[in-house]
């Protein structure tokens, strides 16, 4: 239906991010909408292993990425029956923090001394890696997509959109600007303008025909 483009936007400002999350809920809000898609990189934790960090603590990359994995799992509770149907109960054990998986223990030593996984990795949160480069008028862009629902109107969904993107840009602080580089419905409009202007124009041409060839009064 639409494409819309974030300019000047930075991946690794934070606050950049939370207005493009804000921006594509909003859109997905308005009726008559069926989706949006972004093209925003995740921001994803990177657990970096270090050989000679393993070597020296004698611990195997098996051993260590499995102790990290476990950080991330569910812990089952137990399960119930009701009306002939089986529930398990589990409690999520993911953590976001990159401190809380910096600090988990890997195992300990004779001496008491407790082996974390900072000790043998850098633990860090990294975008992904970079693929494609998307600019609008020179600058950084991060484009966002919109579909439409089936049975809803292109043209009365422009407006909805339109008003939309107004409100937002005025909440905007410089330099982000929301701008619609793709716009489907009004390709539509001027489509159907065309088609009315050619049309108008074949029916004249015809008259005209008409009237050079016969007389008038058998041309109307």
């Amino acid at each position: 239906l639409a494409y819309y483009a974030l300019q000047n936007f930075n991946e690794t400002n934070f606050e950049h991010r939370r207005i493009a999350r804000e921006f594509r809920e909003g859109l997905e809000q308005i009726p008559g909408v069926a989706r949006t898609r972004s093209w925003l990189r995740s921001w994803d934790l990177y657990v970096e292993f270090l050989p000679h960090k393993l070597a020296e603590y004698q611990i195997s990359v098996t051993e260590a990425r499995t102790r990290v994995a476990e950080a991330f799992r569910f812990a089952p509770v137990g399960e119930y029956k009701k009306d002939e149907k089986r529930y398990s109960v589990r409690f999520a054990a993911v953590s976001k923090n990159v401190d809380d998986v910096k600090n988990t223990p890997l195992r300990g030593t004779g001496e008491g001394i407790v082996i974390k996984v900072s000790d043998i990795a850098n633990v860090e949160y990294r975008l992904v890696k970079k693929n494609e480069i998307w600019q609008t008028d020179g600058v950084p862009t991060i484009p966002v997509i919109v579909r439409k629902t089936i049975e809803s109107d292109s043209l009365d969904l422009k407006e909805r959109l339109t008003e939309f993107e107004k409100n937002f840009n005025a909440n905007l602080e410089a330099p982000l600007k929301v701008v619609n580089f793709v716009d489907g419905p009004h390709f539509i409009s001027q489509q159907l303008d065309t088609l009315k202007s050619n049309g108008i124009f074949g029916f004249l041409l015809v008259m005209l025909m008409l009237v050079l060839f016969l007389n008038w009064r058998t041309a109307v």
